[in-house]
């Protein structure tokens, strides 16, 4: 905490001085102006050290994780806990940008890269009180709300107190908008579609059918140790085969390269809308999804890249991962892929890459990644014409994703990118 004097020591000097005076020319009216200025100020000075002690603060909201364009309530609470009234503070709430204020009960201040929301009241003996907000989540990312600056003093003005609340402040992971695909068919010849190959099946360890001896080499963790013990000779379990197909999504997030080939403008949120709304398709398809991304988020050196796994909760990984994708790259999406396909991408998965470019560098890494017996598809968001590869299966993925992705929308995420 931090407290300002609004009144300077040299001018209690000089109330000291004119008290002083006028007790030597017996002159009251100086005695009693300068001693009650001077009472006031040091009860003041004494108020206002202990205004903001015991103050506590608290948002509050019901969802750490919607998608973008949803509205949801923000609160935040201040509670008094002293027997001390604070007969005034100042609130300052921050709203990060990307997310609208619609209802406030205090005045907005524009702020460097966000809102600043100001509140001025009373807090009684005790009190609390609590401030409501509604807002709009305008953009995809992770927001944390705070600090939150209080500032109070005396009822003269003389001081005035500041505190920053360092307390943990909530996150909210915005989702990227998720657009239906109503004529992305996935027949099962067609990547994307269900796996024939019986090499791409797996164990059902729900569907059991059977026993037999044990074969050097196999995993330990299917040996029947109660059928070994009793027929003395170790013996595996055996299962049916089902086939389970995995998507793995390669998330091209270094759209300078557009830029750079003349044409004016990123496609960083055409490729995030394409790609959050193919993993929810995969995902109610029942499919494992996985995710390559070479954009790094703002603050973070980690590139997102997440095995393939199934349900609900890994389509909220995935989704989470996209919703913080940045522009910024220290990678090229063939060299990473190089370096962890095949650890990420296991033998038979669907590989399907999201671009906004085709050039020789990405025709180079799907034909690789298909010669190791990966079938992938090209959904592209780029500008101009959808590219026409022989033996590529590339599709134009613009008309599903140009409604919800407005060009003012690309600047806007490449001015906070930058």
């Amino acid at each position: 905490m931090q407290m300002v004097s609004r009144v300077s020591d040299v001018f209690m000097v000089v109330l000291a001085a004119v008290a002083l005076l006028g007790i030597i020319l017996d002159r009251p009216p100086l005695i009693a102006l300068g001693s009650t200025i001077a009472i006031l100020s040091l009860i003041g000075r004494v108020w206002t050290r202990f205004s903001l002690v015991d103050i506590e603060t608290e948002y509050g909201t019901l969802y750490e994780r919607i998608f973008e364009g949803e509205a949801f309530d923000l609160s935040l609470t201040v509670e008094n806990r002293k027997a001390l009234p604070v007969l005034w503070i100042g609130i300052t709430e921050f709203v990060p940008e990307g997310l609208v204020l619609r209802e406030t009960g205090g005045e907005e201040r524009p702020h460097l890269n966000g809102t600043n929301i100001v509140y001025v009241t009373y807090l009684g003996p005790y009190q609390r009180i609590t401030m409501h907000h509604r807002l709009v989540a305008a953009r995809r990312g992770r927001y944390r709300f705070g600090p939150t600056q209080l500032r109070s003093g005396d009822l003269f003005g003389f001081y005035v107190r500041y505190r920053t609340m360092d307390v943990p402040q909530p996150v909210l992971i915005v989702y990227p908008k998720i657009v239906p695909l109503p004529d992305l068919h996935l027949p099962s010849a067609q990547p994307l579609g269900d796996a024939t190959d019986p090499r791409w099946g797996v164990d059902d360890k729900l569907r059991p059918r059977g026993l037999r001896e044990y074969r050097p080499g196999e995993p330990a963790r299917h040996i029947d140790w109660k059928a070994t013990a009793r027929r003395g000779e170790p013996f595996v379990r055996l299962f049916d085969r089902t086939v389970t197909q995995s998507v793995v999504l390669i998330v091209e997030c270094d759209t300078r390269r557009a830029a750079l080939s003349g044409v004016r403008g990123h496609f960083l949120e055409r490729t995030v809308v394409a790609s959050a709304s193919v993993a929810y398709a995969c995902a109610k398809r029942g499919f494992q999804i996985g995710l390559i991304a070479n954009g790094v988020p703002r603050g973070e050196r980690v590139r997102p890249v997440i095995s393939p796994g199934r349900g609900s909760s890994q389509l909220l990984v995935v989704l989470e991962a996209l919703a913080v994708a940045g522009s910024a790259t220290t990678r090229s999406m063939p060299d990473l892929v190089t370096s962890i396909g095949a650890k990420s991408i296991p033998f038979g998965a669907t590989v399907v890459c999201l671009t906004a470019v085709f050039d020789r560098s990405t025709e180079a890494m799907l034909r690789a990644l298909q010669a190791r017996g990966n079938p992938t598809v090209t959904l592209y968001v780029g500008p101009g014409s959808a590219p026409r590869v022989a033996r590529f299966d590339v599709r134009d993925f613009r008309p599903f994703v140009a409604s919800a992705v407005r060009p003012e929308d690309e600047e806007v995420r490449e001015t906070a990118d930058a």
